[in-house]
C-alpha cells in the first residue's frame, strides 16, 4: 500500500506529516507501524472535539484503534493525495481527487477534521504563505488522507513528557533527497528518534546542547554516515525537532529546533573518540538531571551543565581547548562526589567519565 502526496513540501508542519507518512510506507506496512509501542503514547494527541468526528466514523477512541479503522476503510489500496484551499469558505481539503473536488457541503459531511491538523495556525506558517493571517481555516480529510497524515505523526513521534509531544521531521528542502533514498532517510531518522527519547529520559527533560551531542555522537549514526555518504549524495542530513504541547482543545508549537548532521565531519574519523564521548555523556546524565531538577546540593549539577556547554563548543569548533575545559568540569564533579556518598548513591555510584586523548587509528 502506498499513499503519495502530490503537493510539494513546505514549512507547514501538516504538509510535512503527510510527507513523513509517505516516506515511512517505503520502510514498513501500516500494520507493522501500528505494532510499535510508542503508538500507545499518542492517545493524548486527540482532543474532545476530535472524538465527535471520530465517533461518526469509528467506535474506537484511541490512536491505534482509530488508525486501524482508517486502514480497514482504505482497503489496502494505493492513492494519490491532493490538497485544495477554498479561501471563500475558509476550508483546506486533503484527499483523493474526487474528494477535494466535491462540493464543500458534501466534504463537511464525509470528511474528518482533527484539531492537530490546525497546528500551523499557532505558528502562522501556512497563514503567512497563503495570505490567510488572522483567518480560521478548517481542515477536512478523506479516509486515506487522514490515514497518511496520522501515519506521518506516528512515524515522526519520539517521546512525550506530560502534554509535550516531541517529533523528528525532515526539513522541507530535504524531502527531495529523502524521496530518492527513503530507506537511507528512515534509517537516519529512526536513530535520531530513539536517541532523542533516551537522552530526554536520562536527564528528565530537554537541553539543546545535550540532546544535540547525544545525537551526533551516536555510534549507529556514525556508522550510517560512513556507509551512506555516497548513496545519499549530500554532505549533511537535516532534521527539525518539534515540541508540540496540547493545551485544552488546541496544539501549540513551542519549539522548532534545527538539527544538522554533517556526514563529512572529522569527528567521525575516529570511532574510539566517538565512543569515548558517548560514554562520558551517558555518565554525566544523572548529574545534569540534578541540575535541571534544581537538586544539585554541592554544585555538581552546575559543573555538569558547564561541561555540556564546553563539549558542544568542541564539537562545533574542534578546538582542543574546549575538550580540556570539559574534562576540567568533569574533574570538579568527581572531586565533589568523592566526598559526598549521598550524591554518588543517588547517581548509582557512577563517576562521570573523563574523555581520554585518543589517537586516530592508522
Amino acid at each position: 500500500m502506498l499513499l503519495r502526496p502530490v503537493f510539494p513540501p513546505t514549512p507547514s508542519i501538516v504538509v510535512s506529516w503527510f510527507w513523513e507518512g509517505y516516506l515511512a510506507l517505503f520502510e514498513k506496512s501500516p500494520d507493522a507501524m501500528l505494532e510499535e509501542e510508542k503508538a500507545g503514547l499518542l492517545n493524548t494527541i486527540f482532543s474532545g472535539n476530535d472524538f465527535k468526528s471520530i465517533k461518526s466514523f469509528c467506535s474506537e477512541k484511541g490512536f491505534t484503534g482509530f488508525l486501524k479503522c482508517l486502514l480497514d476503510a482504505s482497503e489496502d489500496q494505493d492513492a494519490d493525495i491532493y490538497t485544495r484551499l477554498d479561501l471563500e469558505r475558509r476550508v483546506q481539503l486533503y484527499g483523493e481527487k474526487g474528494f477535494v473536488e466535491s462540493p464543500i457541503g458534501e466534504v463537511k459531511k464525509k470528511g474528518l477534521s482533527l484539531q492537530i491538523m490546525k497546528v500551523d495556525r499557532y505558528q502562522n506558517i501556512s497563514s503567512l504563505e497563503l495570505g490567510t493571517l488572522g483567518d480560521q481555516i478548517t481542515p477536512y480529510a478523506d479516509t486515506r488522507a487522514a490515514l497518511l497524515f496520522l501515519l506521518g505523526i506516528l512515524s515522526s513521534f519520539s517521546t512525550r513528557v506530560g502534554m509535550d509531544h516531541y517529533f523528528v521531521l525532515s526539513t522541507p528542502s530535504a524531502y527531495g533527497h529523502a524521496e530518492q533514498n527513503p530507506t537511507e532517510y528512515m534509517g537516519f531518522k529512526n536513530v535520531v528518534i530513539r536517541e532523542l527519547k533516551e537522552a530526554m529520559d536520562e536527564i528528565g527533560g530537554w537541553m539543546d546542547e545535550y540532546v544535540y551531542l547525544r545525537i551526533i555522537f551516536n555510534s549507529e549514526l556514525v556508522r550510517l554516515a560512513k556507509e551512506r555518504r555516497g548513496s545519499l549524495k549530500v554532505g549533511s542530513v537535516r532534521f527539525r525537532i518539534l515540541r508540540i504541547t496540547k493545551e485544552g482543545q488546541t496544539h501549540k508549537v513551542y519549539m522548532d529546533f534545527p538539527l544538522e548532521i554533517n556526514l563529512q565531519s572529522k569527528l567521525y574519523e575516529n570511532d574510539t573518540l566517538v565512543e569515548e564521548v558517548r560514554e562520558s555523556l551517558r555518565s554525566l546524565s544523572c548529574y545534569l538531571s540534578r541540575f535541571m531538577r534544581r537538586n544539585d546540593s554541592k554544585g555538581e549539577g552546575y559543573h555538569a551543565y558547564n561541561a555540556v556547554k564546553k563539549l558542544y563548543m568542541y564539537a562545533e569548533t574542534q578546538n582542543p581547548v574546549f575538550w580540556s575545559e570539559y574534562n576540567r568540569e568533569i574533574s570538579a564533579i568527581r572531586d565533589i562526589v568523592s566526598r559526598d556518598e549521598k550524591i554518588l548513591r543517588a547517581c548509582k555510584y557512577e563517576f562521570p567519565r573523563l574523555i581520554r586523548v585518543v589517537k586516530e587509528k592508522k
